[in-house]
């Protein structure tokens, strides 16, 4: 298995309920340059990754987390 298959598996997570709008754009920045699956972040920043992201890099979210 190569490196970029199993990024394609993993969800790139930032759940922090005090993160800001510009750390959302560097976890997209990373998710970018690592060709993961998906961005997943706390329900309130949902909208903030959306426009930055490629087609390929789905977005998601939790319920009743923790």
């Amino acid at each position: 298995m190569q490196r970029s298959d199993l990024a394609r598996m993993i969800d790139h997570t930032l759940l922090a309920p005090t993160a800001t709008a510009g750390q959302v754009a560097m976890l997209c920045g990373e998710a970018i340059e690592l060709g993961v699956a998906a961005v997943c972040v706390s329900p309130a920043r949902l909208p903030l990754p959306v426009p930055a992201l490629p087609t390929e890099i789905a977005t998601c979210t939790v319920i009743g987390f923790p």
